[in-house]
């Protein structure tokens, strides 16, 4: 059988479930600041890729 990797980011999910719970807390809506997931944050470790802009090709 051949091997097959099968990868599923799911921070821009964990993004949309946080800001959802964090509606229902009434704390701040996580869509109207810059937010990212990554690294542990207990060794303060980790990369965040980011861009903004329009891209041609």
């Amino acid at each position: 059988m051949e091997r097959l990797i099968f990868h599923i980011d799911v921070n821009s999910a964990f993004l949309s479930w946080e800001s959802a719970r964090r509606v229902k807390q009434g704390l701040q809506d996580l869509r109207d600041i810059p937010a990212c997931i990554g690294g542990d944050p207990k060794k303060r470790t980790g990369i965040v890729c980011a861009c903004d802009g329009i891209f041609f090709y």
